[in-house]
């Protein structure tokens, strides 16, 4: 029970549009975790951590206090006797004075989780990704030849390479292209695809419906590390019940036995269970690009959904399916955390402009050492500093009108020269949306800048540190 009826972020799927709603107006099955700003007193989220053989647990309203919240099961709960102690998962409440804070540990579910059980993780690559959408030999060779171009890891062959996904009979042992996604059924050379991929050291990703992955997962496994696939996309997967819940963690388990990488897309949410099966590098769970979210939607979920920790957000560029500006676009990167972060996902290598402001989604980093969110306003803007090594790279987003965001540079190392290479938005003009400036700067920790943000725009920032002998000496 709450202390009053509370203002909180609300969405009713994983994939949801958020809402703000007073505790008193949240329907049944809310997700988790749920974010409360508590009038006049700190931000709260509640949630649950170490799902893994358990039923998902939502948030329903109660009907004989209206400022409190029911926990409700999706499913009944059967424990059956193993001989070993039998735990259940975390619930979890965490109180902070902003919401950045919140996101900025959460590393707390991860906590809750045990410890890795891969001894070796030495093959587990995080990394960008691009689509393949030709389903062609020829197509993917191009996409493996623009990711090593372009700084990209990994390449995937997504729905239909092997037959209509909604189909049962469907099989995901050899290649028979949807005839519905293409209609030339002998265009695709997996083989020569794969080939080609580890001459130019490029990871290929195979996406899977939970039709076959349900009936073939113990037979695909050992073909696809035979074949030299690097990972598996599981799609539509079933969420919720105890025993989805337990299939699912249980596949992923499987999935390390044959060193391949996990993203699981759709309604999961992730637990921190990426703790003790690392190579589930990713999941969805997250409004992305492919349902065009608002500005104020991305920046509601970077400080409420983002708490759960991974969301592959499904990046695009050339086509224009960000409702912001470019600017605004660019910085996405940084807000949304992805071991495995999709890049480029309604584009093809033919788009390709050779722009100078991606070689910004070029160099940077998909893991981090540090993250700091530096501004945080719940549905208005929100700036994300993140640290690899010594290099900074720094993401704004703001709803709605424009405006002046004030952006010290005291996180950096004191003492130090850096070049700071700015993208920020051409104009306020709406014409404008889809064109961006780039500056570059000498900064210091005693830096201070002006983040000027277009209506609907953002800012984005690589700050990289001067070689010592760059740096002019004192006399």
């Amino acid at each position: 029970m709450f202390t009053g009826d509370h203002p909180c972020w609300v969405t009713y799927s994983a994939q949801g549009v958020y809402e703000r709603a007073l505790i008193s107006e949240v329907r049944r099955g809310c997700e988790r975790p749920l974010v409360i700003e508590m009038t006049d007193g700190p931000v709260i989220a509640i949630g649950e951590a170490r799902l893994v053989d358990f039923a998902r647990m939502k948030f329903d309203p109660n009907p004989e206090n209206p400022t409190s919240l029911l926990a409700a099961l999706c499913s009944e709960v059967v424990i059956q006797g193993t001989g070993k102690p039998y735990r259940s998962p975390w619930r979890f409440v965490m109180a902070a004075d902003r919401p950045g804070t919140l996101v900025e540990h959460n590393f707390l579910l991860q906590n809750l989780n045990d410890p890795s059980e891969i001894a070796d993780t030495s093959w587990i690559r995080p990394g960008k990704v691009f689509r393949d959408v030709t389903l062609t030999t020829v197509g993917g060779k191009a996409s493996i030849d623009f990711a090593v171009d372009r700084g990209i890891q990994y390449i995937i062959f997504d729905a239909g390479w092997y037959g209509p996904e909604t189909d049962d009979r469907a099989d995901a042992t050899y290649v028979s292209l949807d005839p519905a996604r293409n209609p030339v059924p002998s265009s695709l050379d997996l083989h020569a695809v794969l080939e080609y991929a580890k001459s130019r050291d490029i990871g290929v990703i195979l996406y899977v419906n939970r039709r076959a992955l349900e009936r073939q997962l113990d037979e695909m496994l050992p073909l696809y590390r035979e074949w030299g696939v690097a990972g598996i996309k599981y799609g539509f997967v079933h969420v919720g019940s105890q025993h989805w819940t337990t299939w699912l963690h249980d596949a992923i388990a499987k999935t390390a036995q044959y060193q391949l990488v996990v993203d699981v897309h759709d309604e999961y949410r992730g637990t921190g269970w990426e703790r003790t099966f690392p190579n589930l590098l990713t999941v969805e769970g997250i409004r992305g690009n492919e349902e065009r979210p608002t500005t104020r939607q991305n920046i509601i979920t970077a400080l409420t959904r983002m708490i759960a920790g991974a969301g592959d957000a499904t990046h695009c560029w050339y086509t224009n399916f960000f409702q912001g500006t470019k600017t605004n676009q660019l910085a996405t990167v940084v807000i949304f955390y992805s071991p495995l972060q999709f890049h480029f996902w309604y584009d093809r290598p033919s788009d390709f402009r050779n722009e100078p402001e991606l070689d910004f989604w070029k160099t940077i980093p998909v893991v981090w050492n540090e993250t700091r969110v530096l501004h945080g306003r719940i549905g208005e803007y929100v700036t994300f500093a993140r640290r690899t090594g010594d290099e900074w790279y720094i993401g704004t987003l703001s709803s709605g009108e424009a405006r002046t965001l004030t952006l010290p540079l005291d996180f950096l190392e004191e003492g130090r020269q850096y070049e700071a290479t700015h993208y920020f938005d051409y104009s306020n003009d709406v014409e404008d949306r889809l064109k961006l400036r780039i500056a570059r700067k000498l900064v210091n920790s005693e830096t201070v800048l002006d983040l000027n943000i277009a209506p609907d725009g953002g800012a984005a920032l690589r700050i990289v540190p001067l070689p010592q002998w760059r740096i002019p000496i004192p006399r």
